[in-house]
């Protein structure tokens, strides 16, 4: 095995990165405090933003069109498009809820979750289609599993599907 850290010698003009994601297309991406960045192995280039509140960037993900999205600590959401960063038209609907922890894409919707509300929003039209508040719940993470949204919060799994809320895991899992 050969290790070699990446860092100023690589052009990457940061030593904050917050997040790392490997695209389908063999590129690198880094979410840092100066931005969003593309590595190529060699060099980094620093993606623009349209428009930003805060220029930091963490949580990368891409959607099922291979579309790139990233967070920053302001509440925004952002897509690429055109080698530039756009702000997530629907992102007021989110800053009422609390702080933005995590997202998912399933088929066809976006799905959000603050510390105590989950929320999907339908991609082709930005529109929220599902709320669901838990004011005793303290939601700490989500991943999409097979088109199907896992949400977990104090020792309690819920479980989503694009028509809406499922159901509510026991506390206890047997295998």
């Amino acid at each position: 095995p050969y290790i070699r850290a990446v860092n100023y010698p690589y052009h990457i003009n940061t030593q904050k990165i917050y997040a790392l994601h490997a695209s389908q297309t063999g590129e690198l991406w880094l979410g840092t405090d100066i931005g969003l960045l593309r590595f190529n192995g060699k060099r980094s280039k620093q993606i623009p933003f349209q428009s930003t509140r805060q220029s930091d960037v963490t949580l990368l993900q891409t959607d099922n069109k291979g579309r790139m999205w990233a967070m920053n600590f302001a509440n925004q959401l952002f897509y690429l498009e055109n080698d530039t960063l756009k702000c997530w038209e629907h992102a007021d609907q989110l800053i009422s809820k609390g702080q933005l922890l995590n997202y998912v894409f399933t088929k066809d919707h976006l799905w959000v979750m603050t510390h105590q509300a989950v929320m999907s929003f339908k991609q082709s039209t930005g529109e929220r289609s599902m709320l669901y508040q838990d004011k005793q719940a303290i939601f700490h993470d989500m991943v999409e599993f097979r088109d199907t949204v896992w949400v977990l919060g104090q020792g309690q799994v819920w479980k989503f599907h694009d028509s809406g809320y499922q159901e509510a895991l026991p506390h206890c899992f047997e295998t």
